[in-house]
């Protein structure tokens, strides 16, 4: 994998490495030359309307969906269990608290975590005072900060979340998004998420892609996007960007 030069002369270590990724489903193209480089250390917004091809480009990166064509390629220092998912739901058992939950992602990965260790994600992601509570009585931001969490089971050095701000109202935007940032900022974590909200997205990445109808039409850090907008409401220059009247 490549390693970048940063202005100071720091080396950066490419952790993602996307080159002419395509998907079809038979004569349908969902994926057409998708380029892409993610750094250590960053997090990572791809960011497109509903069907523009976000959920396929994670099920790809995420091992669910073979590419049709290009290739994926994740650095080689990443450890053997280095990428922690959350695609579409995370899969959680209604009937169970975050504390079981969290055991039994444990055990069918083989990985032997103690109650203290649990209880340190739990606590990680904020839901200690809801812990013992069975998961069909949390709200939807709370069940996304227990997909996290399940996320983090083996130490993870990056992390590929689809949609994690979906569905949530602005209090459970804010909690998803301030865990992601301290994940980021304490833990080191690399981060990629995806969302159809370019707004929330600013408030939460350094770095951006904008995917329209299966292809990058923008990539660019968050300085850059803010000073292409200017003036403009982000969603108005969202919605040029993705109408190709840019």
């Amino acid at each position: 994998m490549a390693v970048d030069e940063k202005a100071e002369g720091v080396k950066v270590e490419e952790i993602l490495s996307i080159k002419n990724l395509c998907k079809s489903f038979r004569k349908h193209k969902v994926l057409t030359s998708i380029n892409l480089s993610v750094k250590k250390g960053e997090i990572y917004g791809v960011v497109g309307n509903n069907g523009a091809g976000k959920t396929t480009l994670f099920k790809i990166l995420c091992g669910l969906l073979p590419a049709s064509g290009g290739t994926v390629e994740f650095s080689p220092a990443l450890t053997q269990n280095g990428v922690g998912t959350l695609i579409e739901n995370a899969g959680l058992f209604k009937d169970m608290n975050a504390f079981e939950n969290l055991k039994a992602k444990a055990l069918c990965l083989g990985k032997k975590y103690t109650d203290a260790q649990i209880d340190e994600l739990i606590r990680l992601v904020g839901l200690e005072s809801a812990g013992k509570k069975n998961v069909l009585r949390y709200s939807m931001g709370m069940k996304q900060r227990l997909g996290i969490a399940l996320a983090l089971i083996g130490d993870p050095e990056l992390l590929i979340l689809d949609e994690p701000l979906n569905n949530l109202d602005p209090q459970g935007i804010a909690e998803v998004r301030n865990l992601l940032i301290r994940l980021n900022k304490e833990r080191g974590i690399t981060v990629i998420l995806s969302s159809h909200i370019l707004e929330e997205l600013v408030k939460t990445a350094t770095q951006f892609c904008i995917l329209n109808d299966g292809e990058f039409v923008k990539q660019y850090s968050t300085e850059q996007l803010l000073a292409e907008c200017g003036d403009r409401p982000i969603d108005e220059y969202y919605i040029e960007i993705v109408s190709g009247a840019h």
